[in-house]
């Protein structure tokens, strides 16, 4: 999953997948070292045909989401 996010320095915008948060990238602008910062998903959001309702719980491994599957309006 992509994420969008702002160079610190020149506030160019940057795409990063999901999976790069917590390390370092390049901005393409400026070509400073950027932290790639943590994606964040939140309720209304759609992803895979589903939309999250709510967030259920958080812990050390990530969040758990009530969500409804579109395309047969269940949860």
């Amino acid at each position: 999953m992509l994420f969008v996010f702002e160079c610190p320095t020149c506030g160019a915008r940057i795409e990063a997948d999901a999976s790069a948060s917590g390390r370092q990238a390049h901005c393409p602008q400026c070509q400073g070292m950027v932290a790639v910062p943590e994606s964040r998903v939140d309720c209304g959001a759609t992803l895979g045909g589903f939309r999250l309702d709510r967030r259920l719980g958080k812990g050390g491994m990530g969040e758990v989401f009530l969500a409804t599957q579109l395309s047969v309006d269940r949860q």
